[in-house]
């Protein structure tokens, strides 16, 4: 119930006689209350977008974080994200109703923004020693007594232990590695890695929180892998959008396609959009990985031409065909249209007597 008074009205029933009552009562307003759920005062991040979560004892109260107001939902929580900049931060979050207004302020600690780690692991075997550092005071180290971890999302099949915890001049060192099942099947697998640090009466000292990406890594394969799936060399392409699609065996490989960075998917997929002008063209799909490199070309091509009747002998017959875009044909290059005819420069070296005679548009392709 809300705060004010109300009214029930309470029955007993028996069967045969039943009776009611009417009972008043009021309910006092409640001091209004306020939790931050997360996170911990004088949290470090390395990454800029930070969730804070809470939970007013008034459901109509308004709550600002740094002055932008929050949505409260019916159970009086709420959750909202922020981007900072690398440094510390006081978020000060702030909950008004009609009567009160309570706050809380909480510091967080943003390092210079750094990307995902990329742990590899190889199938069946252990990644190599990670490390990660929180800083303490020298107050901070004599209070120490425990700490907890976290990883979020981790998969079945892939297992995280501590190789060593210990202190140097700037805090306290954890050790860490990734073990792999020999039955995991190659992915990649984002989660987070948050450290707790407690005192003997089990009170917050600090907490950290590290962004990781875990490769799993197929114990068959050695050398860098990149395969081109589409489109296929020579392909004939009637759009001017081209879609380029394929696989490389490293997911933390560096894929370019005409110089452009391409995303590797976790199952090592990768796809990229090319816009290009009629014409033939040369892709350049690249792959780099620990200084290895792979380059792939694919060509493909779209040419308008006229068709031209310049006589034929029975010995060696030919047409000729003119191009209406000169720009877009490689000479030196030997090219098919239609069912397999081919030409070289803008001669046929074959001779078909039913093509019919006039303009058309043909997809060529270039054979090198």
């Amino acid at each position: 119930f809300s705060a004010g008074t109300h009214q029930v009205i309470i029955n007993a029933d028996n069967g045969f006689h039943s009776v009611s009552k009417q009972v008043s009562f009021e309910v006092l307003p409640q001091p209004l209350s306020l939790e931050i759920t997360s996170p911990a005062n004088n949290t470090t991040f390395d990454h800029n977008n930070i969730t804070v979560t809470g939970v007013v004892s008034d459901v109509s109260a308004v709550v600002t974080i740094n002055d932008q107001e929050v949505v409260v939902n019916v159970s009086g929580e709420f959750s909202n994200t922020i981007e900072l900049g690398s440094g510390e931060h006081n978020l000060n979050i702030v909950a008004t109703n009609d009567s009160e207004r309570v706050s809380q302020t909480i510091s967080v600690i943003i390092n210079e923004a750094l990307e995902d780690e990329v742990i590899e692991v190889t199938q069946g075997n252990d990644s190599s020693v990670q490390s990660t550092i929180m800083s303490l005071s020298d107050e901070q180290k004599s209070k120490l007594t425990t700490y907890s971890y976290n990883l979020s999302q981790l998969p079945e099949g892939l297992s995280f232990k501590f190789v060593r915890v210990y202190f140097n001049s700037e805090g306290v060192v954890f050790d860490y590695q990734f073990s792999a099942s020999s039955s995991i099947p190659v992915s990649q697998h984002s989660t987070e890695l948050s450290l707790t640090l407690n005192d003997s009466e089990n009170r917050i000292i600090a907490t950290k929180i590290v962004p990781l990406v875990v490769s799993i890594v197929d114990d068959q394969k050695q050398g860098l892998e990149l395969t081109v799936t589409s489109p296929t060399k020579d392909e004939k392409i009637r759009s001017n959008k081209v879609f380029i699609e394929g696989h490389v065996n490293h997911l933390s490989a560096l894929v370019e396609v005409n110089g452009d960075n391409v995303t590797v998917q976790s199952d090592g997929s990768f796809s990229h959009e090319l816009v290009l002008d009629e014409g033939n063209h040369i892709i350049e799909v690249s792959v780099e990985y620990n200084g290895e490199t792979i380059t792939l070309d694919e060509a493909t091509g779209q040419a308008e031409y006229e068709w031209q009747n310049q006589g034929w002998s029975k010995w060696l017959g030919y047409y000729r065909v003119i191009p209406q875009i000169a720009a877009s044909i490689d000479r030196k290059a030997i090219w098919t249209v239609g069912q397999g005819f081919t030409f070289k420069g803008n001669v046929f070296s074959r001779f078909f007597k039913s093509k019919k005679l006039g303009m058309g548009k043909e997809s060529l392709t270039a054979i090198f």
